[in-house]
């Protein structure tokens, strides 16, 4: 599957990834025809569905949720999924129908379900396989000529394993779509002809602070002997003519990972598969990512918790800064014990209004009993959760 870094690649080596090839090449993938029509329920008895990975945007009081998930019950292939919100919501009291109704909480329910990306058909494609870990980011973009207002970021590879990722990019003019893909990669990576050894590139997260025709890209870079997450400023502005570059990406420049510990509160910790928010107010950044130590017992390869760490702004595009440890979210709140694969709800240029509250989206599943049995039952549990979390220590 797409989305992973240092350790999973390092623990789906053995068994797991035979087992993910087995699954992904068992059918021909999702078609019209064999996915789900209607409702995209996950938790239909019996099902073998998994969702993960979420990306979450705010627009016109709804809420956007894009995540990764596999659209045919069994099928280990990764789609990308959007769901829209209606959020729970206060109703002043009133008279119905002659009787009077006193104010009460609404509860949210979701108005809109559909894949907004699936794999390309095209098999010679990058992302002909798996497209996962979604990032939605708002801008003045002008991509071959034609103009569009939202752009989807995507890991995607054309394996099936979690190997040879890169970056892809689709847009569209609504979050319901429908994407246009790009013909190429926003990012790709010089696998040295080790693709089925070496991640890639891939969980993208992204700003646009400016609201123009770019933005802040964040990513994870797996290969090489090194984890880390880079970032780089992303333009979009190509006319039909396709001698134009399609795109113009920076040279990339390190994270800084300066602050950042494992559970125990002293062993460094490095920085990948974050999702990443602008907090205009104090030009800060704020971010969830995993926190190590990977546990013991299976899964080894998913974490148990996931911390939220700001920076200040200047600090980070220049390379460095001290992240600050603001809030934890593990088991002891969610009462799962994995906890991985988180998001931050923003707006659509990837901004959050205030800090003090987060929504934060995290990816819960069980833990294996028997080792043996773990892979792929231990995949069906996969859900995304939100929380909203009090950051009682942010300025």
């Amino acid at each position: 599957m797409a989305g992973r870094g240092r350790e999973t690649v390092k623990k789906i080596c053995g068994s797991a990834a035979l087992a993910i090839a087995a699954l992904a090449l068992s059918g021909s993938g999702p078609t019209t025809a064999q996915t789900t029509t209607g409702s995209l329920s996950i938790d239909h008895p019996g099902a073998r569905f998994y969702q993960y990975a979420p990306a979450i945007v705010v627009e016109d009081g709804f809420e956007n949720l894009f995540t990764c998930e596999n659209v045919v019950s069994g099928v280990i292939r990764d789609n990308i999924v959007h769901r829209r919100y209606i959020p729970r919501r206060f109703v002043p009291g009133g008279y119905v129908n002659g009787r009077f109704v006193a104010g009460h909480y609404a509860e949210g329910r979701e108005a809109h379900a559909d894949i907004a990306l699936r794999p390309s058909d095209d098999p010679q494609r990058f992302d002909s396989v798996h497209v996962c870990d979604p990032e939605i980011v708002a801008g003045k973009f002008l991509y071959r000529g034609s103009s569009y207002h939202y752009a989807l970021l995507y890991s995607a590879n054309n394996k099936p394993s979690a190997f040879g990722n890169q970056i892809g990019i689709a847009f569209a003019n609504s979050l319901d779509g429908p994407w246009q893909r790009a013909a190429e990669p926003l990012l790709a990576f010089d696998f040295g002809g080790a693709e089925r050894a070496s991640w890639g590139v891939g969980q993208p997260a992204a700003v646009n602070t400016d609201r123009g025709d770019g933005f802040l890209l964040f990513y994870t870079q797996g290969g090489h002997g090194r984890t880390q997450t880079l970032m780089s400023h992303v333009h979009v502005h190509s006319i039909a003519d396709l001698s134009d570059p399609p795109f113009i990406v920076d040279a990339p420049l390190s994270v800084s990972e300066s602050g950042l510990q494992q559970v125990d509160g002293w062993t460094r910790d490095y920085l990948s598969n974050a999702a990443f928010a602008y907090w205009p107010a104090s030009n800060a950044f704020l971010i969830v990512r995993p926190q190590r130590p990977l546990p013991a017992g299976q899964p080894t390869f998913l974490e148990t918790q996931q911390e939220i760490d700001m920076v200040g702004g200047v600090d980070l595009l220049a390379g460095k800064g001290i992240w600050r440890r603001l809030m934890v979210i593990g088991p002891s709140l969610t009462g799962a014990p994995r906890n991985h694969n988180a998001g931050i709800e923003k707006d659509v240029w990837g901004a959050i209004s205030d800090p003090r509250t987060l929504a934060a989206f995290v990816t819960t599943s069980d833990a294996c009993a028997d080792p043996l049995l773990c892979f792929p039952q231990q995949l069906w549990s996969y859900r995304v959760h939100r929380y909203n979390i009090p950051v009682a220590a942010a300025p």
